[in-house]
């Protein structure tokens, strides 16, 4: 029962992101932990990759590479008892005439529609106002109060816009976050 409700709360997080997609606008999603933030990812990308969808989607965070990895490494390190049921509904491997053993599957945290990025500048167009406005794209960013780093630039960036989603993946922001005032 647990992974069914992770599931339907993940998938409601990727319709809510979608449909911001689809009116031109943009998505962040403030995450309070490196776990969540892959769990928020490997949603993400599973259907991104299903569906060969063409928005952007990002890691922002100072350590981006770094909790990648770690995750990677993780369920490497932990093999399939860590890895569990990562593997279903991954891509099968291609099978062909070869030789040898047939290939591994993909890493569950391969991540391939995922750019990391370790600070707002690098999602947030360079142009002056009245410039175009952003690409439509969905950023996941730690800091999930939004108090700082990408989350808080983006947000002061893209609150206004109403074609704009913020989409707190978590029951409640920390009290008191910029997240938490927005709510209010």
């Amino acid at each position: 029962a647990v992974n069914a409700a992770v599931g339907d709360r993940d998938r409601r997080l990727v319709e809510a992101a979608l449909a911001a997609l689809r009116a031109d606008g943009s998505v962040l999603i403030p995450v309070p932990s490196p776990g969540r933030a892959l769990e928020v990812l490997l949603a993400l990308d599973f259907a991104w990759t299903a569906a060969r969808l063409p928005y952007p989607l990002v890691f922002a965070s100072p350590v981006a590479w770094s909790i990648l990895e770690a995750g990677r490494a993780a369920v490497e390190w932990g093999g399939a008892a860590v890895a569990g049921g990562m593997w279903e509904g991954a891509a099968a491997p291609a099978v062909g005439h070869h030789r040898g053993p047939p290939p591994d599957p993909p890493h569950p945290l391969a991540l391939k529609a995922v750019r990391p990025v370790h600070s707002a500048a690098e999602v947030l167009p360079r142009v002056g106002p009245g410039g175009p406005p952003p690409r439509p794209q969905v950023v996941v960013a730690t800091t999930g109060g939004a108090e700082g780093g990408a989350s808080r630039d983006l947000l002061a960036a893209w609150a206004g816009d109403p074609r704009c989603a913020i989409l707190l993946p978590t029951a409640a922001p920390p009290a008191g976050s910029a997240a938490d005032e927005l709510l209010a």
